[in-house]
């Protein structure tokens, strides 16, 4: 009975531990995943930001992301693992958003602020990719 009565805090700090890990180790944004220290950090969907460019006979060229790819977008930019790159540059792939291109690049910014408040740009996460032909 006892076990039963402590049940939803073991959840719950289980669920922050594996929060703060994905956040570290992952760069879940801390707005995601259960929104553990939300509240300490400006790093979340609108100082995120996902590019995509085209990779064509030694040249590159940045594209849009279309808006039908939104949802995959934000997901890869939350948690941008190399899975969640991979399967996005596969849905931009197959929309036919980058007909010609021998490859994808991939790549998640995160905006941060100095004491000054003013920002800078670091890339967090890349992957490069065959385009699918």
């Amino acid at each position: 009975m006892a076990v039963l009565r402590e049940l939803p805090s073991i959840v719950l700090v289980a669920l922050a531990c594996a929060q703060i890990a994905l956040a570290f180790g992952a760069n879940l944004s801390p707005w995601k995943g259960g929104g553990f220290g939300m509240f300490a950090t400006s790093d979340h969907g609108g100082f995120r930001k996902l590019r995509v460019y085209a990779l064509r006979d030694g040249r590159e060229e940045r594209l849009a992301v279309p808006s039908e790819l939104g949802r995959q977008e934000l997901r890869a930019a939350w948690l941008p693992t190399g899975r969640e790159l991979r399967r996005f540059a596969d849905a931009f792939a197959r929309a036919g958003e980058a007909p010609g291109a021998q490859a994808l690049r991939v790549e998640v910014w995160r905006t941060d602020f100095d004491a000054r408040l003013r920002p800078a740009q670091t890339r967090i996460a890349a992957l490069t990719t065959k385009a699918a032909p």
